[in-house]
């Protein structure tokens, strides 16, 4: 059990600092290519986007339940949207998509990733 220990701490270290002079890791790419317009398209996060701005969903990182909502409420990739408003607390946030009116929490819209149109 020690000797697990022990091999997790220093795996956990040596994650933690790099090495001097090296260089951080690049992911491989897919074998797929995007349109030239999308690769240059900068990816953000739905919140804390300025109101008034005008944005294309592009992807999603949540949990499975509520991507599945979110897809049922008209949030799919390619969809555009605009952010209204924010209530007086921050919390949430309300969107323009598809002609009507929806509002997110601000961890659920952490997730949803979208690039300035």
């Amino acid at each position: 059990m020690v000797n697990l220990l022990t091999v997790n701490l220093l795996s956990v270290e040596s994650r933690q600092q790099p090495a001097a002079g090296a260089r951080p890791a690049v992911p491989a790419k897919s074998g797929h290519s995007e349109p030239a317009s999308s690769r240059h398209a900068e990816v953000e996060h739905l919140a804390g986007q300025p109101v008034g701005r005008k944005l294309k969903i592009v992807g999603f990182v949540l949990p499975p339940d509520i991507y599945q909502r979110l897809l049922e409420m008209g949030l799919t990739k390619g969809t555009e949207c605009t952010v209204v408003r924010y209530a007086p607390m921050g919390d949430p946030i309300e969107l323009k998509v598809r002609g009507y009116s929806l509002s997110l929490r601000l961890a659920e819209a952490a997730g949803v990733q979208v690039s300035c149109l």
